[in-house]
């Protein structure tokens, strides 16, 4: 499989791999910029967020909360949405919706008993994306934002069109669910 990376540009290296010792910060914060960017461009934020919403399986947290876990091979996604408030002047709930992909490091194989500890323990951030929704409006948390470019992405990238049928699959099934049960409110077929 071709790995996608990030073209390099003139302030944008194409993976962290060319990021030197000395860059300072300003350089840094430029770089992380731009992929960010680069990622908003190309798609890849949403499409991590359909990849564990729609294949991934959900997993109950410490605390009685929820998360969708995907996982294949040494790449793992781990994501959540939560209220945050009920925003009465919209007559709305603002969620948060947020993922952090997580790429194996081969250094920390120290297992764990809960499967998000295990990911977590040893693994290496590789994205992170935060978002604020409500019923009108999402708005990225800036501060939050990472993505680095690297092979990661290829198995992200595979299942993006099974990510994508999926939710077309589930856009249909609720049509046909609501279908059948307008049809059973309707009598549909009596003589009445």
């Amino acid at each position: 499989m071709t790995t996608l990376m990030f073209a390099p540009v003139e302030s944008r290296p194409a993976s962290p791999a060319f990021i030197l010792e000395d860059t300072p910060l300003a350089e840094l914060n430029r770089i992380k910029q731009s992929w960010i960017q680069a990622a908003r461009d190309l798609g890849y934020h949403t499409m991590v967020w359909d990849v564990v919403y729609w294949l991934g399986t959900t997993t109950k947290l410490t605390g009685g909360r929820e998360c969708k876990v995907w996982q294949s091979e040494n790449v793992a996604i781990i994501a959540n949405e939560h209220p945050l408030q009920f925003e009465p002047d919209i007559d709305s709930y603002l969620y948060q919706r947020s993922y952090t992909v997580w790429l194996a490091n081969p250094t920390h194989q120290n297992h764990h008993p809960n499967k998000i500890d295990d990911i977590i323990f040893n693994s290496y951030p590789v994205a992170h994306w935060v978002w604020h929704v409500d019923d009108h409006t999402t708005k990225e948390i800036e501060d939050d934002l990472l993505f680095l470019p690297g092979r990661w992405l290829d198995a992200i990238l595979v299942e993006a069109v099974q990510a994508h049928q999926a939710a077309q699959q589930h856009g249909m099934d609720s049509s046909e669910f609501v279908r059948r049960k307008l049809l059973t409110q309707m009598l549909a077929g009596m003589d009445i």
